[in-house]
């Protein structure tokens, strides 16, 4: 009968009835609740056997130490009955040996890791995670002077990353000290080049070094984690550069709520790199090799990868794709046919040199289905078309938010006015934060257009120039602050 029962309780709490009342009675467990609820979903939501490129199967790891709590677990169960029908030293030895191995299995299950799941839709698969995460919380800008010139970056994967990153910096001094990192990494410790422990506030993705420190120096960055979209674990490595997994300078707003997805953040002028990475299988770098996982050299971003991948040369050109599960037949054909034929004639690929077939997976954005830097480029699945793709991507990095609000601003004024009031109507409900709702892009251009005399036509002109010249390599930032110098120059 007790078999039976838990059989019945079992397939109860598989079902989506059981799963919504895991989730009612565990939510004050906070972010440890998904691993409490998914250590009785013996077929897990959101997971299947589907193999994914590069990778594997989805949580195999995370899976696996599932299915061992429950297995040791029963035979803890089975030999204390066995026990307590016949006392003996060895039945005692088991029960303790089976009762200590789930309590271990099950803490190393409810521990923070990078877990790959991509079937969910909802709240905790990989793909979707980050756009609910982005819709709760409103991310921050601010543009500062803040350089980083030289980075020394140490990771440790396993069931997460692990860092200790260490920058060489140039601040302005009566200026807030802001570094931008994704939200799913946990610094731990900020120190200056002597080792003095630094005070800092860690909010959303941005970092703040509230302590004074000197106009040009070092500081050193301890923190953990993992990310939701990409990952790196004992499975595999999935970290592009236009991924915040390790510092990049000023306050920025990294995701793109609108096509959900990250936005490039690069530097002008390429920086400084040492890496070194402890890993139990080969890791993949744009960056040239200097030793076994380390890797050195001058770049505007670097990308890292591992797993089931096959690492070719090509007349200089290390091209990496994954071997086996590819959504496509030849990626090594591919490279032949729709890439090589373009290094020397297009412009954005003459420095190319390391080219990476990204894992098809996690959903990815337009900012995602080609990340260009000047000497790498990774791209997701073929490159049919490519430079008509490096057009799009260099429109979309560069100036998509702001043509995307013309379009509302002509197609659906209504719209465009609801949200610039929405954004006034924050502005008076939170006037403490003022400063920080008064950069948001509509309320700067809607303001422009509220001013007597400015035409709506005019404005929309002016932006659609400098949307489509190419040659025009301001920010967007930089553009609306022109703006608004020549059009609220009366303005009080």
């Amino acid at each position: 009968m007790t078999a039976y029962l838990v059989i019945l309780v079992f397939f109860l709490l598989s079902t989506s009835f059981g799963y919504g009342l895991l989730l009612s009675y565990t939510g004050f467990l906070g972010p440890m609740s998904v691993h409490v609820i998914g250590l009785f979903d013996l077929w897990p939501r959101g997971l299947d056997w589907d193999f994914l490129d590069s990778y594997g199967y989805p949580a195999e790891n995370y899976l696996i130490i599932q299915m061992l709590v429950w297995i040791f677990f029963v035979l803890f169960l089975i030999m204390l009955f066995l026990f307590f029908k016949k006392k003996t030293l060895g039945r005692a030895l088991i029960s303790i040996i089976g009762l200590t191995l789930t309590v271990v299995l099950f803490l190393i299950h409810i521990s923070p890791a990078s877990i790959v799941n991509m079937k969910d839709l909802g709240r905790y698969d990989s793909g979707s995670a980050d756009d609910i995460y982005y819709m709760e919380n409103i991310q921050k800008e601010r543009k500062t002077a803040t350089e980083i010139l030289s980075y020394d970056l140490r990771f440790s994967v396993s069931r997460l990353l692990r860092a200790d990153v260490s920058v060489t910096y140039r601040h302005e001094l009566e200026e807030p000290f802001f570094l931008t990192l994704y939200h799913g990494f946990k610094v731990t410790a900020v120190q200056d080049e002597s080792g003095r422990p630094l005070d800092f506030r860690q909010e959303l993705d941005t970092i703040e070094i509230l302590d004074p420190v000197p106009e040009t120096g070092k500081l050193r960055l301890l923190y953990q984690g993992y990310g939701a979209k990409y990952f790196a674990n004992d499975q595999g490595i999935f970290l592009p550069a236009n991924f915040a997994y390790y510092p990049r300078p000023g306050q920025h707003a990294i995701y793109d709520k609108e096509l959900a997805g990250f936005k490039p953040i690069f530097p002008s002028q390429p920086l400084s790199f040492t890496l070194q990475v402890t890993y139990r299988d080969q890791v993949y770098c744009n960056l040239p090799t200097s030793g076994e996982n380390e890797f050195s050299g001058q770049a505007h971003g670097i990308s890292l990868f591992s797993g089931l991948y096959k690492e070719e040369e090509f007349d200089g050109v290390r091209v990496l794709y994954p071997y086996f599960g590819t959504c496509f037949s030849n990626p090594r054909r591919d490279f032949l046919d729709n890439i090589q034929p373009l290094l020397s004639a297009e412009p954005m690929l003459q420095d190319t040199g390391f080219i990476a077939y990204m894992p098809n997976m996690n959903f990815p954005s337009p900012y995602e289905q080609i990340v260009l830097l000047p000497d790498h480029l990774m791209i997701s699945g073929s490159a049919m078309h490519l430079a008509e793709r490096i057009q799009n991507w260099q429109f979309l990095s560069q100036k998509y938010d702001l043509h995307f609000m013309i379009n509302v601003l002509t197609e659906k004024p209504e719209l465009f006015q609801a949200k610039f009031d929405y954004i006034l109507s924050e502005i008076e409900e939170m006037p403490e934060f003022e400063d920080f709702f008064k950069q948001d892009k509509y309320y700067r251009l809607g303001f422009i257009l509220e001013q007597p005399g400015v035409a709506r036509e005019e404005i929309v002109s002016t932006c659609m120039s400098y949307i489509n010249n190419d040659a025009d390599q301001r920010t967007v930032d930089e553009f609306l602050l022109e703006l608004e110098k020549e059009y609220l120059r009366d303005a009080e």
